[in-house]
């Protein structure tokens, strides 16, 4: 609720400014001076409802792991009802997978990849399976060559067989200590050689999120996550017992009807539901109409304290700075102009003969000075100048050569 309403309305005008300062070549000055704020306060409340779920899903598949000793079991019953067996659901809204073996299925057998060796002879990547590699010092030449000074400014040069390879070219490659094979431990069995099989209750659990909101505007929902809300109603909730909802709007009551009817849907013959959680957040919201030379713009303020700001659209025409009526600025952006036109003159030196140095520092001062203030007053038209100036500067060149 709004307590105080002209300390809203003042609080409202001051965060538009702010924004429409940002966004545009306007003054501060300009916009208090512009913008007109209706009395009229719309407010309604924005609800942002989300509904977290956890299911869990099992299923009994035949698994293979290395031989480590015999696994912990469970009882049999589990082979003809998947529910036999208590899991361990996760604490929070979190994915996770639990396996849980039969009793009396585990069965151990050779690991056929390493023939119960545990390791694997494969070649060597390093060398491809040659046991030696191109000489690194000598890049297989089996010689090295040095520069040597022998006075009066010259050199001679001087050949040595390789001290690596004794001038073969090659050495020995270090990944497999020249044998051309390296041994691995077996990535099937994991270097135990044995394996064991056994079938298992395979339980999955995988959390979902639904996130809806109910409001009058269409608003940005990310930006109403981050607001700070008013109020926030959590509860467990399932398709027989919905709970008290009669507080909020009707719209409110159909979008839970509707995530309850999502949330049941993932429910069957292998897949529980282990938990949920109801979350409804109360965001205030307050649209207020202003007037900007004519036009007319929407703003909304978000949150608790009413410390956001939403303005889609700043409801201002091509023509809106001429309609400012700014002479000043006018002049300043002028004076800029006809200081560059004079600065440019002074500079070609046509055809004014004698006069250029004057020329020079009038045409640059009056427009260094006149940009300056012009930047501050108006950034953009200031920009706008500036960029002439420069590309005026790279044009001076051409131009001058031109001229007789």
């Amino acid at each position: 609720m709004i307590k105080d309403k002209s300390y809203f309305l003042a609080k409202a005008r001051s965060m538009i400014v702010q924004d429409i300062q940002r966004r545009t070549a306007f003054t501060r000055a300009d916009l208090n001076r512009l913008i007109n704020l209706s009395p009229q306060i719309d407010l309604s409340p924005c609800f942002l409802i989300t509904l977290q779920a956890l299911t869990e899903t099992r299923q009994i598949d035949t698994l293979v792991v290395p031989n480590r000793g015999k696994l912990p079991t469970y009882p049999k019953e589990a082979l003809n009802n998947i529910w036999f067996i208590n899991s361990n659901p996760p604490s929070s809204f979190a994915s996770d997978t639990q396996i849980f073996p039969i009793e009396g299925t585990q069965k151990v057998s050779t690991c056929s990849s390493c023939n119960g060796e545990g390791k694997i002879s494969r070649i060597c990547w390093s060398c491809n399976g040659s046991g030696s590699k191109v000489c690194s010092n000598c890049a297989g030449s089996g010689y090295i060559v040095e520069e040597e000074y022998v006075g009066s400014g010259r050199t001679a040069v001087r050949r040595e067989i390789c001290s690596y390879c004794g001038g073969k070219g090659k050495e020995v490659c270090f990944t497999c200590s020249g044998n051309g094979r390296v041994i691995e431990i077996c990535s099937t069995c994991d270097g135990v050689g044995s394996l064991i099989s056994f079938r298992a209750v395979i339980c999955n659990f995988k959390p979902y999120n639904w996130g809806r909101m109910v409001s009058r505007w269409d608003l940005p929902f990310e930006l109403l996550q981050s607001m700070k809300e008013e109020s926030v109603f959590e509860a467990e909730i399932s398709p027989q017992v919905l709970p008290q909802l009669s507080k909020f709007p009707k719209e409110v009551q159909e979008e839970v009807k509707g995530l309850v009817g999502e949330m049941q849907g993932l429910v069957g013959s292998d897949t529980r539901l282990v938990r949920n959680l109801l979350t409804i957040k109360t965001i205030p919201a307050a649209c207020v109409t202003f007037k900007i030379l004519g036009n007319e713009g929407n703003a909304w303020l978000l949150g608790k304290d009413f410390e956001g700001l939403y303005l889609p659209k700043v409801p201002l025409t091509f023509h809106s700075w001429v309609k400012l009526k700014d002479w000043f600025s006018f002049g300043l952006w002028a004076s800029s102009l006809l200081g560059l036109v004079i600065f440019c003159l002074g500079i070609l030196r046509h055809p004014l003969g004698g006069v250029s140095v004057p020329l020079l520092f009038i045409g640059g001062g009056l427009w260094a000075v006149s940009n300056l203030v012009l930047l501050v007053r108006r950034p953009i038209a200031g920009c706008l100048v500036l960029f002439l100036a420069v590309l005026t500067f790279f044009l001076l060149p051409i131009l001058r050569g031109r001229l007789p």
